[in-house]
């Protein structure tokens, strides 16, 4: 896919404003401008080729090297992966990196780290080492090929040819927008498939799904991101290049130390990333990218909390009801189609022990009627159908009928919430990915990055000032000290004791405990953890409250998107009495 070449300023200006769709970078309650990190799968990669820091600007006429100028749209795009709507904005080309070179790896020395972590790591498809022998440092591989000689899954290329991705941001009122692009001569979009060649199941452990991640600082816990981009979670270099277990050999074995190594993870207690993850097999059918956070332990889902109540727990539930009411809880996209045990099978094969309710039979579990979208390859239909609904399923041994059959690698299921919040669009197109992007501003989620607004600029002078004198004067005074809500010692409605009158309000908000949720109506530096931004946005019952959302229908309209960001900005920058 190529971009279409940019006219001259003035046509430019006259395009837009005629669509109604964009316009230029405005001040109006932009977002603080921050750094993202990319990194893109491809040519069956298992490990991204990285960017380095890329700063989104959210406010300026031009763009520096390493930065991209973001544009405000006036309607919210489609996000179908054609970047139509983004025409005439031009692209930030950034270089991606090979994961080995970013850490300062040859290709041998990468390939000598992973076939020494693939010799102490069991295969559950086999039951045994996914390779025989660790890398012997004297004569290390020179080649992916070399370095997988004997294993059962092939080494991790250091190099997978994606030089690099074309990257375009913008924004409103409400979201955040990504566009990127990247070459991909061929499309995977399947992901360690199962094959039965008459006798048994195989899993293809090489054919892996073109994938796109990006990483974002947590606040400001991980400083080095702002420098060295994802790379700073990378820490394959320092493993070693052999590992003998001693005789006897210790349980856990390897060292739990030594496979932190090949995880993406943190350096220390309190630095957090948060991770957006979108996989051409495993999310791409819901239209999502997974929202994960990466801490010192490694990546991992966002996570429903206490808080969030019933809705959420239920969502990261197995049907059969374990594990329901525990938190924190968190389920993804997809659940690889693995049994328990050693070696493991495909669901189909399983007579009782699987996961959950995914111990069942092929039709059931792949004609898609636990969720009945998306469709899979008519493969995956070859077998009898489904049973009577009311008859328990019976676990298959083998397909019957002529070949060949295949089965995915994981089964699909709705995510919990939080891990739901990126939306993602994306479409392969003459050997080019193109991905779109979407996320909320501010979120309730303590796991995700804030792209908090700027102090001033905003419409009516409101954006993201700071200052609680403003932001009493021009809302919370106007449009909620009534003599019928939020007026008086005490207010004389709804049981909700908060006076909002000049003087008063301030007093009566800042780490006060919520009477309706356990939280507080406003946790100075956290919007997202503030029972006020719950009951403004009407996501009161997702944290345990209750009501209407503030102001009341019977009060008139809702705050605009801009007083709403006015409140967080407020709230995110420490809410100071001034």
């Amino acid at each position: 896919m190529t971009f279409r070449s940019v006219p001259p300023l003035i046509s430019v200006a006259l395009a837009l404003a005629a669509s109604g769709c964009v316009q230029g970078p405005v001040s109006g309650s932009a977002p603080v401008d921050t750094v993202v990190s990319i990194g893109v799968i491809a040519a069956g990669g298992l490990v991204p080729q990285s960017s380095g820091p890329v700063k989104l600007k959210f406010i300026g006429s031009s763009a520096g090297p390493g930065e991209a100028l973001a544009h405000r749209f006036a309607t919210p795009p489609t996000l179908d992966g054609d970047a139509g709507e983004w025409a005439g904005w031009p692209a930030t080309e950034v270089a991606l990196a090979p994961a080995g070179q970013a850490v300062g790896l040859t290709p041998s020395g990468w390939y000598c780290r992973w076939r020494t972590h693939h010799s102490q790591v069991i295969d559950p498809t086999t039951g045994t080492p996914y390779c025989p022998t660790p890398c012997a440092p004297d004569a290390p591989p020179a080649t992916a090929a070399e370095g997988s000689a004997g294993c059962s899954a092939p080494l991790p290329p250091f190099d997978h040819g994606v030089a690099t991705v074309k990257v375009r941001a913008a924004f409103d009122d409400r979201e955040l927008y990504l566009l990127l692009q990247w070459n991909a001569p061929v499309k995977h979009d399947v992901h360690q498939p199962w094959s039965w060649d008459g006798v048994a199941w195989h899993s293809d452990r090489g054919r892996t799904e073109d994938a796109a991640y990006l990483s974002f600082a947590i606040g400001d816990s991980v400083p080095s991101h702002a420098t060295r981009g994802c790379a700073t979670a990378c820490h394959v270099a320092s493993a070693p290049t052999l590992v003998i277990p001693p005789t006897p050999a210790p349980t856990p074995w390897p060292p739990p130390g030594y496979l932190a190594s090949f995880s993406c993870r943190t350096s220390a207690t309190g630095e957090r990333l948060d991770a957006w993850a979108w996989r051409a097999a495993s999310t791409a059918p819901y239209g999502l990218a997974d929202d994960l956070h990466i801490d010192t332990t490694g990546p991992a889902g966002d996570r429903c909390h206490a808080a969030d109540g019933l809705t959420c727990s239920r969502a990261c539930t197995a049907k059969d009801g374990v594990g329901q009411f525990v938190y924190p809880c968190s389920r993804g996209t997809s659940v690889a189609n693995l049994t328990g045990g050693l070696p493991g099978l495909p669901f189909a094969m399983a007579t009782g022990t699987g996961v959950g309710d995914y111990a069942l039979n092929p039709p059931y579990l792949f004609r898609q009627l636990v969720d009945p979208e998306p469709g899979w390859d008519p493969r995956y239909l070859a077998y009898p159908p489904p049973p009577p609904v009311g008859t328990l399923p019976v676990p298959l041994t083998s397909p019957t009928g002529a070949g060949p059959f295949a089965l995915p690698g994981f089964v699909l299921h709705r995510p919990s919430p939080h891990r739901d919040d990126v939306r993602a669009g994306a479409r392969w197109t003459n050997g080019t990915w193109t991905l779109e992007l979407a996320r909320r501003r501010m979120t309730n989620d303590p796991d995700d990055a804030q792209f908090r607004s700027r102090r001033g600029g905003g419409i009516g002078g409101l954006g993201g000032s700071g200052a609680y004198s403003t932001v009493s004067s021009s809302i919370f005074v106007p449009r909620c000290a009534t003599t019928a809500c939020h007026s008086g010692g005490p207010p004389p409605s709804s049981g909700v004791p908060v006076s909002l009158d000049p003087g008063a309000g301030w007093s009566q908000l800042v780490s006060v405990p919520s009477v309706q949720a356990p939280r507080h109506l406003v946790e100075p530096g956290h919007p997202e953890n503030s029972y006020l931004v719950n009951k403004l946005r009407g996501t009161q019952t997702s944290v345990g409250g209750y009501g209407d959302r503030m102001p009341p229908p019977a009060a008139g309209e809702p705050l605009t998107e801009e007083e709403i960001l006015s409140i967080e900005t407020w709230i995110g920058s420490g809410a100071p009495n001034d």
